[in-house]
């Protein structure tokens, strides 16, 4: 009896060792991060004494694209990034090497074999690889015998890249974090292979919560420079021709100047986290500082002109400069905007743009007309044949008064006259007689006649 139990004990302890030299060999470290929108996971297995590893990771397929990288941070870290192949149903596997907090570059020192199961597998993309050459790289290595390997990861906004090209351009992540791995439990003592039961974290902490970036800068700056030659520089027009207000026009063309060059500032800083617009050649970044130059020289010409004016009272090629310049600026300011918006790949935002452009355009067109007609009106009485006009109807409206004062003169000596000559009778003794016209109507005796 004492026998079969020992047997048993032994069988029972066997399984156990072989149930554990089974998982040990399978190697595999499974990080899982999540929240309202599913999971993103990543699982590592790599076998000892090989410079690959093999890997899961998955996340939803709403986000543009994902990533894991070696490291605490993004400076120098390697990464493996994943998107949407151009069909929309593969993916797109792509290391990277990151400099800083910035876009990561690709790198062809390292490379990325899509395995069997990747792919858009119901609402989640899903990446099963083999990184190549993957332990050490320039700048940096993976600490196979680290029970706290530290990695990152990261998940791009929601829109779409659609790319079969390992250098697309990459928009900043919306959401990162970051965790660590014990790579001793990654390690498998035979010949790795990609992970298959990445159902729940093991071999592995977070460090940190999975955070939102709120980096706001090509926001920003794209928000001051429409609303600057959209808004303030054609308000600045307005408030000169047609309200006449010089320095309602100063202050109103200042406040603009201080936007763009704020605008300006904010988008050389957006420009340095994309790989695209990191050497300052593309149209858009070049047609801004041309305009930015001609912003700032702007008032100079103004201030100048309205001194010159004031001497004067006469126009100057340099106010005309000033004039034309400013139409100019407007103009390209905004083209530059829908340049802009398509360069940052926000093409949905271009019609809104440009609406927005055209209702404003009407209605500062439309006071400018009224107050052009308004001029033309008032002009109309300022010709010569307009003035020789009025100064007749002046003359003719002279005389009708001189008339009137003269006619009501003489009425008042005829009145004067008629009491005269009766207050002559009754000092006399003699009862007051009527006038001539009246004594018609009365016979010798002075009785009234019928």
């Amino acid at each position: 009896m004492i026998g079969f139990m020992n047997l048993k004990f032994a069988l029972a302890s066997a399984a156990i060792l072989s149930s554990l030299t089974s998982a040990q060999a399978a190697g595999t470290a499974t990080f899982v991060a999540g929240d309202t929108r599913g999971n993103f996971t990543f699982a590592v297995s790599l076998a000892k004494g090989s410079d690959d590893f093999f890997f899961h990771m998955s996340a939803p397929a709403d986000y543009q694209w994902l990533a894991a990288g070696i490291g605490k941070r993004m400076t120098g870290s390697l990464m493996i990034v994943a998107y949407a192949a151009k069909d929309k149903q593969k993916v797109t596997a792509s290391p990277r090497i990151a400099t800083g907090n910035s876009e990561p570059s690709y790198t062809a020192d390292h490379t990325v074999d899509v395995l069997p199961g990747s792919g858009l597998v119901g609402d989640n993309y899903v990446l099963n690889g083999k990184c190549n050459k993957c332990r050490s790289w320039k700048g940096g290595s993976l600490d196979v015998e680290s029970s706290t390997q530290d990695w990152i990861f990261a998940l791009g906004p929601g829109q779409d890249l659609n790319s079969d090209s390992k250098q697309a351009n990459l928009r900043r992540h919306e959401n990162y974090g970051s965790f660590t791995m014990d790579m001793k439990e990654a390690t498998a003592d035979s010949d790795a292979k990609v992970p298959t039961d990445f159902s729940k974290m093991s071999g592995a902490s977070p460090t940190s919560a999975l955070k939102f970036d709120f980096y706001t800068a090509s926001k920003v700056h794209a928000i001051f420079m429409a609303f600057s030659f959209v808004v303030l520089l054609p308000l600045g027009v307005m408030w000169l021709r047609y309200f006449g207000k010089i320095t309602l026009h100063w202050l109103n063309n200042m406040v603009a100047v201080v936007c763009i060059l704020v605008g300006m500032g904010l988008g050389v800083k957006a420009s340095m986290q994309y790989n695209k617009s990191k050497s300052f050649t593309a149209p858009h970044q070049i047609i801004g500082f041309i305009v930015v130059a001609f912003v700032a020289i702007q008032p100079i010409g103004g201030f100048i002109h309205h001194r010159m004016y004031k001497m004067t009272q006469r126009k100057s090629p340099i106010g005309m400069a000033h004039r034309i310049g400013g139409a100019i600026i407007i103009l390209l300011g905004m083209v530059n905007g829908a340049v802009g918006l398509n360069f940052a790949g926000s093409n949905r935002r271009l019609i809104p743009y440009g609406l927005g452009i055209v209702f404003l355009a009407l209605i500062f067109s439309g006071l400018l007309l009224l107050k052009r007609k308004k001029e033309q009106r008032k002009a109309l009485y300022n010709t010569a044949r307009a003035q020789n006009f009025q100064e007749g109807l002046a003359e003719q409206q002279q005389q009708q008064r001189q008339q009137q004062q003269q006619g009501y003169g003489q009425g008042q000596a005829e009145a004067g006259y008629q009491l005269n000559q009766m207050g002559g009778q009754v000092g006399q003794g003699m009862p007051p007689q009527p006038p001539p016209e009246y004594q018609q109507r009365f016979d010798a005796d002075g009785r009234r006649m019928v």
